[in-house]
C-alpha cells in the first residue's frame, strides 16, 4: 500500500503540467456555462452562431483528454521511468493504478466547478427540486467518463505507437468518441458504451503484450466503436446533403380542388383560389424555442437533427413557449392552449389546471378533493380524455366547470394512444394545412401557407379553423375515429393515418413506426364536420404522403412529395450512402434486417451499431411474402459479404504465413466474415510480431521461436558441435 500512495503522489507531482492545462480548461467551461445559464434565464435561447462557439468545446477538451494521456507515456519514456519501474517489485497493475487516479484528478478538476455552478445555479436561484439538480450530475457523469474513456485511449495509442507522429495522427479518433454525445445524448445507453469503452482500453494497458482471447476482444471493442462511429456520420453527412438538395417546391405538395367542399362554392367567381389541402416537410418549428432558433435556417434538415440524442435532451429541459401560446391563440387554437396548461397529477388520480382538479366525478377549484375520484393513465385532448382504468371518454368544460362522463367502450383491447389538442401531432416536422376556396392568392413561405380568416367566399367567409365540436381520437393500428364532445359518441373510421412511401414499398401506418404525422379536421358551414386532412412521414423524413377523407371516412385523394430518386443529385449520394452501409460489420446489417420491426423511427436516428434505415432493412418494407422480402435484403448485403470475404481471405493467408494452429485461423476467419474491417484492423493490430526467415527444406518463411516449420515441419540445421581431441595445459 506504501509503494502504491509513493507511485501516485510522484505520477500526480512528475505532471503537474496536466493539471495546470485541466484548471485552465475548467475555468473555460465555468465561463461557458454561465454565459449559457444567463442566457437561459433571460429567456433567449442561444441563435446558432452562439451555439456554435460552445460545440467545439467539448471536442477540444477530449482531445486534450487524448493527449494527456500520449504526454504522460512520452514523458515517462523520456524520463525512463518505465524502464525504472520495470526492474523494481511492482506488478502491472501497481503501474497503471496511479494513472487512473490522475485521470480522476484531471476530471474532477476540468468538470467539477461547471457542475457546481449549474448545480447550485437550480437549487438555490431556480428551485425545481430534488430532479432537476439530478440532469447537472447525469450530464457531468457522461463527460466525466468521456473524459477517461480519451485518456484511455490515449494512453493505449502512446504505448502502441513507434514515433510520435503516428500517436498525433491517432488524435481524431477521440473527437469520434466525443461526438458520440452527439448521437446517444447524455443517457444510460451512451454511459454504457463509454465505461465499456474505457475498460477495454484498461484491459489492453494491464497487459504487456496485447495477447489472450479478453485482450483481443477488448482490442475488438475499441476499434468497432470508433469504426462504426465514423461510419455512422458518414451516412448522416449523406442524408443531410440529401435534405439540403431538395427544392423548395418539393418539400410541399398540394391537393386542389381538396373534394370537401361543394363544386358550386369552388366555382364561385370570386374565389380566385380553390379549396386547398397541402402538406409540406419541416418549416414550423412552433413550440420548440430551443429548435426554432437555431435550426430554423436547415428548413427541411432540422427534421433529421432534432432526432439527435443531444438536441432531444436538450428539448427535454425547455419550458412552455410563450411565443407558442401567441401563434395558437392568434390561429383560434383556444383549446390546444388550455391543453397546454393541462396536467395529470398521478399521485392524486387527478387533472389539474392551474388551482383547479379535474376528476371523474366533476370540477373543483378547490385544491385536491376526493370526492372527484380518480382517472387512470387518462389521455388529455382539447376539452376530452379518455381514462384508461374506467375505458371511458370524459368531456369537460373549463368555463362552466363540468365533467360528462360518456358509456363505457364496447371493446377494452383498443385503447386510444392520442386524443386531438384538437389536432393529431407527432413531431413538427410534418405538417399540413387546409385552406377554404379564399378571394385572393395564398402566400406560400419556407413556415408554411399564410392564411388570414376572412378571405374565404361565401358560407366560408367566416369559417372556423377547425370544427369546435368534435375531437379526433388516434389508435395503434393507425385508425382515427370522431369523438363528439356534445354527446360523447364516436364515430368509428372518420379517417386513417397514411401510409408513407419508401424506396422499396410502404411503411406501416401505426403511430409508433411513423417519423412524424399530422391529422387536422375540416370545418364546414356553420362549424360542421366536413372531412378530415392527414400526413404523415418515413423514418427517412422523405417522401411525405397525404390523404383527403370526406365526412364519410372515405378517402377521396391522396398525393406525395418527391422521392429521393426524383431530388437533384439524389441517386448519387444514395448510391454513397448504400456504400458506406456496406463497409458496416455484415453481422451488424444482418441483425438489424432480422430484427423485429419495432423501432421507433425517432431513436432509429440514433442507432450506432444497427442501422435501421438502411437499404437492406428496407427491403422489409415490400409489400410481399417475408421469404422474398428476406431474399432481396441478403441481395443488397452481397457487396458487404463480398468484402468481409476479401478481408476473410487476407487474415487466412497471413495466419497460414504466420503459423497460427488451424483453430486459430478458423476463428478470426469467421470473425472477419462477421465483422469486417474492425475484425481485420484487430487481427492486424494483435497479430504475433515475430520475424519469419527462410526454411532450408521448403523454402518460404518460418518463425524463429519455434522448433520446426509450420510448412514443413522441418527443425532447424544446427551442426553438431563435438568437443576436440586435443587439448591445452599448462606445463
Amino acid at each position: 500500500m506504501r509503494k502504491l500512495a509513493i507511485l501516485v503522489k510522484t505520477g500526480i507531482a512528475d505532471h503537474a503540467v496536466l493539471f495546470m492545462a485541466a484548471l485552465l480548461a475548467s475555468g473555460v467551461l465555468a465561463v461557458l456555462a454561465k454565459l449559457f445559464i444567463s442566457m437561459t434565464d433571460q429567456g433567449h435561447q442561444p441563435q446558432l452562431y452562439k451555439i456554435a462557439f460552445f460545440l467545439p468545446v467539448p471536442i477540444a477538451i477530449g482531445i486534450g483528454f487524448c493527449a494527456a494521456g500520449m504526454v504522460q507515456v512520452r514523458t515517462d519514456r523520456t524520463r525512463g521511468v518505465s524502464g525504472l519501474l520495470s526492474v523494481l517489485p511492482v506488478t502491472r497493475i501497481q503501474i497503471m493504478l496511479p494513472r487512473l487516479v490522475t485521470v480522476i484528478g484531471l476530471t474532477l478538476v476540468v468538470f467539477g466547478p461547471a457542475t457546481a455552478i449549474w448545480i447550485g445555479h437550480r437549487l438555490f436561484w431556480r428551485p425545481e427540486g430534488y430532479v432537476a439538480w439530478l440532469v447537472p450530475l447525469q450530464v457531468a457523469l457522461a463527460a466525466g467518463l468521456t473524459g477517461i474513456a480519451c485518456y484511455s485511449l490515449g494512453l493505449l495509442v502512446g504505448h502502441a505507437a513507434r514515433t510520435e507522429t503516428l500517436a498525433l495522427g491517432a488524435l481524431p479518433l477521440a473527437a469520434i468518441l466525443v461526438l458520440l454525445i452527439a448521437i446517444k445524448g447524455f443517457g444510460w445507453s451512451f454511459v454504457g458504451v463509454v465505461a465499456l469503452f474505457a475498460a477495454a482500453c484498461w484491459i489492453c494497458l494491464l497487459r504487456s503484450k496485447v495477447t489472450g482471447s479478453l485482450a483481443v476482444v477488448s482490442a475488438a471493442l475499441i476499434m468497432l466503436v470508433l469504426y462504426a462511429g465514423s461510419l455512422y456520420w458518414s451516412r448522416f453527412l449523406c442524408d443531410v446533403l440529401l435534405l439540403t438538395c431538395v427544392p423548395s417546391d418539393a418539400l410541399r405538395v398540394e391537393i386542389s380542388p381538396s373534394g370537401l367542399v361543394p363544386d358550386a362554392v369552388e366555382a364561385d367567381p370570386e374565389a380566385v383560389q380553390q379549396s386547398v389541402a397541402a402538406g409540406w416537410i419541416g418549416g414550423q418549428l412552433w413550440g420548440d424555442r430551443l429548435m426554432r432558433q437555431t435550426l430554423s435556417g436547415f428548413r427541411v434538415t432540422h427534421s433529421l437533427l432534432v432526432h439527435l440524442g443531444i438536441v432531444d435532451d436538450l428539448r427535454k429541459m425547455q419550458p412552455l413557449d410563450d411565443d407558442l401560446v401567441d401563434y395558437y391563440r392568434y390561429a383560434d387554437y383556444d383549446q390546444w392552449f388550455n391543453h397546454r396548461e393541462l396536467r395529470f397529477d398521478e399521485a392524486k388520480g387527478q387533472v389539474c389546471h392551474g388551482a383547479s382538479y379535474i376528476g371523474p366525478e366533476g370540477m373543483s377549484g378547490i385544491p385536491y378533493r376526493a370526492a372527484l375520484g380518480r382517472f387512470t393513465a387518462p389521455l388529455v385532448g382539447a376539452g376530452a380524455l379518455y381514462d384508461r382504468g374506467s375505458n371511458c371518454f370524459f368531456a369537460f368544460d373549463l368555463e362552466k366547470g363540468a365533467v360528462r362522463k360518456g358509456p363505457r367502450k364496447a371493446s377494452a383491447e383498443e385503447v386510444p394512444v392520442e386524443v386531438g389538442i384538437p389536432f393529431l401531432c407527432k413531431s413538427f416536422s410534418c405538417n399540413l394545412a387546409w385552406l377554404p376556396p379564399c378571394e385572393d392568392r395564398l402566400y406560400r413561405v419556407k413556415q408554411g401557407y399564410f392564411y388570414v380568416p376572412g378571405m374565404g367566399v361565401g358560407p366560408y367567409k367566416e369559417v372556423s379553423r377547425y370544427p369546435r365540436r368534435y375531437v379526433p381520437v388516434l389508435y395503434p393500428s393507425g385508425r382515427i375515429d370522431l369523438l363528439d364532445r356534445d354527446t360523447l359518441e364516436v364515430t368509428r373510421g372518420a379517417g386513417a393515418l397514411p401510409r408513407p412511401k419508401t424506396l422499396f414499398g410502404t411503411v406501416s401506418a401505426e403511430p409508433r413506426r411513423l417519423l412524424a404525422y399530422r391529422a387536422v379536421l375540416v370545418p364546414g358551414p356553420g362549424e360542421e364536420y366536413a372531412g378530415m386532412v392527414t400526413a404523415s412521414l418515413p423514418a427517412q423524413v422523405i417522401p411525405l404522403t397525404l390523404n383527403v377523407f370526406d365526412r364519410h371516412g372515405k378517402r377521396i385523394a391522396e398525393a406525395h412529395t418527391q422521392t429521393p430518386l426524383q431530388i437533384p443529385w439524389g441517386s448519387a449520394l444514395l448510391v454513397t450512402k448504400y456504400v458506406f452501409e456496406s463497409a458496416h460489420p455484415t453481422v451488424l446489417t444482418l441483425a438489424s434486417l432480422l430484427a423485429p420491426h419495432n423501432f421507433e423511427p425517432s431513436s432509429s436516428h440514433r442507432a450506432v451499431f444497427l442501422m435501421p434505415n438502411s437499404f437492406v432493412t428496407q427491403q422489409r418494407d415490400r409489400e410481399t411474402r417475408l421469404i422474398f422480402q428476406l431474399l432481396a435484403g441478403l441481395l443488397f448485403l452481397l457487396p458487404a459479404l463480398l468484402l468481409a470475404g476479401f478481408l476473410s481471405w487476407r487474415v487466412a493467408r497471413d495466419a497460414t504465413a504466420m503459423g497460427l494452429s488451424h483453430r486459430t485461423r478458423g476463428l478470426w476467419c469467421l470473425a472477419t466474415l462477421a465483422f469486417g474491417v474492425p475484425a481485420y484492423i484487430t487481427y492486424r493490430l494483435t497479430r504475433p510480431a515475430v520475424p519469419l526467415v527462410p526454411c532450408r527444406d521448403c523454402g518460404q518463411g518460418r518463425r524463429v521461436d519455434q522448433d520446426v516449420c509450420h510448412h514443413c515441419g522441418s527443425g532447424w540445421n544446427v551442426p553438431v558441435l563435438e568437443p576436440p581431441a586435443w587439448r591445452v595445459v599448462s606445463p
